[in-house]
């Protein structure tokens, strides 16, 4: 039989050394080969100003109208993404899906608009259509 603190020095020893063999479980996920980028969305009239094809998540980039315009709004927001788990972050877990590669990029710029492209000269008004000041004449012969 051992005296106390014999015993109590092998339990210490015991409690220390334990979690040197066991290794805690935990859960982890994220895109550490491809992470997360965003890309113009798909109809969308505009592309990034720099002339990059997409951005990565939680950053912003200025865009262009391709008609060459100004758009209304300058700038857009790659959403950031949190890889903790799929309840944390489920838009982009949506998007990339499990392992280790974001599968896909996630379309951004819903608010992004360009003004049409003109196809008539400056000043001129196109035939039928009504004038700049919201009315039209017609000649009457």
């Amino acid at each position: 039989m051992l005296r106390k603190p014999a015993f109590l020095a092998a339990s210490l020893t015991v409690a220390h050394l334990v979690p040197l063999f066991l290794k805690p479980m935990q859960a982890s996920w994220g895109w550490s080969a491809s992470m997360p980028m965003c890309i113009p969305k798909s109809g969308g009239n505009w592309t990034f100003a720099d002339g990059s094809a997409s951005i990565a998540a939680g950053t912003s980039a200025n865009v262009t109208c391709s008609n060459g315009d100004m758009p209304f709004v300058m700038t857009v927001m790659c959403p950031e993404s949190t890889p903790i788990n799929k309840t944390m972050d489920p838009e982009w877990w949506s998007t990339c899906g499990g392992g280790d590669s974001c599968k896909a990029s996630r379309e951004i710029g819903d608010d992004i608009e360009c003004p049409e492209a003109s196809t008539t000269a400056p000043g001129a008004t196109a035939a039928g259509s009504a004038s700049s000041w919201g009315f039209s004449a017609s000649l009457v012969v």
